[in-house]
């Protein structure tokens, strides 16, 4: 005995958002449910093919699935299991988690710009995988400041050794020469 089921069989579908060149269709057209006039289809699938050949639909616009999160009637992620089915919602949360994460990168790396070209701090990150809130020396050029002079990344490059142990006592008379060498190095134009 088969049996048919409404799951997904594991493999990820393309869905696309179809907009119907029509406002305000509210209707199931070749069994595809149009809501406020936007649908979600396979795409290059049958039913797809099926609703490209309508004229009224041959030049109606296509949207990826994560465009579902800008419509009015779509408040929260819920809506679109409700709307157009579990398999489009299980699909939608996927593309969503890529998208939210990549969005958040990219507002990181905002931040990290601001933080170190605009406001001018600090650019060493700590153990944390957070920015120095320091101003950052003049001289340094890689942005870093005084407390973080010591692991300028391009010291051996510009000829300055730094020793791995330094005693506390002489870490701050070590900091200041290496800042004074750098800024000698800066007025040569040796970067």
């Amino acid at each position: 005995m088969s049996v048919w089921t409404t799951t997904s069989t594991g493999r990820d579908r393309d869905y696309i958002v179809l907009k119907h060149t029509l406002r305000g269709v509210n209707y199931v057209i070749n069994g595809v449910k149009f809501r406020n006039s936007y649908a979600v289809v396979e795409k290059n699938s049958k039913t797809y093919r099926d609703l490209k050949r309508i004229p009224v639909l041959k030049a109606a616009a296509e949207h990826p699935l994560t465009f579902l999160r800008k419509l009015p009637f779509i408040t929260r992620p819920l809506d679109v299991k409700i709307v157009y089915g579990a398999e489009v919602f299980a699909q939608y949360l996927k593309d969503l988690d890529k998208e939210l994460n990549k969005e958040a990168v990219e507002k990181k790396v905002e931040q990290e710009i601001k933080h170190v070209v605009e406001e001018k701090l600090c650019s060493y990150k700590t153990v944390k995988n957070e920015l120095c809130k320091e101003k950052c020396l003049e001289q340094s050029p890689s942005g870093y400041c005084m407390r973080h002079i010591l692991e300028e990344p391009r010291l051996l490059e510009l000829g300055i050794e730094v020793p791995k142990f330094i005693p506390k006592k002489e870490k701050w008379e070590m900091k200041q020469k290496v800042a004074e060498d750098l800024a000698s190095l800066k007025k040569e134009g040796k970067f």
